[in-house]
């Protein structure tokens, strides 16, 4: 990763501390509680953010300017407390999508800026859900930026909004398929804040020491759960650097690059091994195996059009054939009141 000069006159800013996550009961239960670790380097609009749950156990994102690579590493005990296999992801945009809300959090707090100021909507994931699920996506936010810099937010604000569509988010992958018939929050309600809480002064600008996210809860808007991040350590880092995303084992890698309008729910996947070199958007390999699988997606997309067409065919043959068994006994019906009829009038008469 390439790094130029920071907006805020450093070549390299290099931040590190802690994160809680807070889950609150409605019992008045002692909240679930998850403290992780995070180092974060930013440097001219790219990014790199690694957080750490646990021994061997780690997530690192990482946006070079164009994508976002990310990888999630976990122990190789199965007893362990991840129990997950390696796996990575691309997506071609400034946001960390498949990573854990902790991870996204901090990037809000720290590495937030690009994306917010050259957003083309005002659709943001809430940071508490995944990132890549719809429900995630039916929220708008407002932002105020840091008046010193722009790169660093002061408060942002997530409001649901029931004008949700997908395709409106502005981030790729299968979140992109309008899953939902309508947004699942009222139009208007505040899901969650984010807050500055406290700063300090570095190379006479101000960064972020203490940063927070707290959810509602719909209705009575108590705190649903919250993310509280402090900043340990705020140093210059160093040019040289290598801010690549290594590999350390055998990992299985999503790639959303490929994506179209035609094709949101489409990805190509490939295995990486050891690496810190990740393939290209112009991979001759990737951009055959992309045309494959857009040709698949195009054969999956037309069989569940039909099986949808012939479903309602099918629907419609039902209520014929429903139709045509019940007329013969709507006749028979009929003709049988008529007889009812005729048989009382001749009673009537001889009365």
């Amino acid at each position: 990763m390439c790094c130029s000069r920071l907006a805020f006159g450093v070549d390299v800013l290099q931040l590190s501390g802690i994160i809680t996550e807070q889950a609150y009961q409605i019992n008045n239960a002692p909240p679930h509680r998850i403290v992780s670790a995070f180092d974060v380097i930013v440097c001219n609009g790219r990014w790199r953010i690694t957080t750490t749950f646990g021994p061997d156990w780690y997530e690192s994102y990482v946006y070079d300017g164009t994508n976002t690579y990310g990888m999630l590493h976990s122990p190789d005990s199965k007893n362990s407390v991840a129990g997950l296999p390696d796996s990575g992801s691309i997506w071609p945009e400034d946001y960390p999508v498949a990573a854990f809300c902790s991870t996204r959090v901090v990037w809000l707090a720290l590495a937030s800026g690009d994306f917010i100021s050259q957003a083309t909507n005002d659709f943001m994931p809430a940071p508490w859900l995944g990132g890549f699920t719809d429900a995630a996506r039916c929220y708008r936010y407002t932002a105020i930026m840091n008046k010193s810099n722009q790169f660093f937010p002061l408060y942002v604000e997530f409001i649901g909004s029931t004008n949700w569509s997908a395709k409106n988010a502005g981030i790729t992958g299968s979140g992109q398929r309008d899953m939902m018939k309508s947004s699942p929050v009222v139009e208007g309600f505040v899901g969650g804040e984010y807050h500055m809480l406290k700063e300090t002064n570095f190379n006479g600008e101000l960064i972020p020491l203490e940063f927070e996210v707290k959810r509602y809860r719909p209705k009575t808007n108590d705190v649903l759960e919250s993310f509280q991040g402090i900043v340990t350590n705020v140093s210059r880092g160093d040019q040289k650097e290598d801010y690549s995303l290594a590999i350390a084992r055998k990992t299985s890698v999503i790639d959303y690059r490929f994506v179209d309008s035609r094709r949101p729910g489409m990805s190509v996947r490939f295995n990486l091994e050891k690496t810190n070199i990740w393939p290209t958007n112009n991979d001759p390999y990737l951009l055959k195996q992309a045309e494959f699988e857009k040709g698949h997606y195009d054969k999956v997309m037309k069989m569940t059009s039909i099986n949808q067409t012939s479903k309602k065919q099918f629907k419609i043959l039902r209520y014929i054939i429903l139709i045509g068994m019940l007329f013969p006994v709507l006749m028979v019906w009929k003709h049988w009141r008529i007889k009812t009829k005729q048989i009382d009038n001749k009673q009537k008469m001889k009365i």
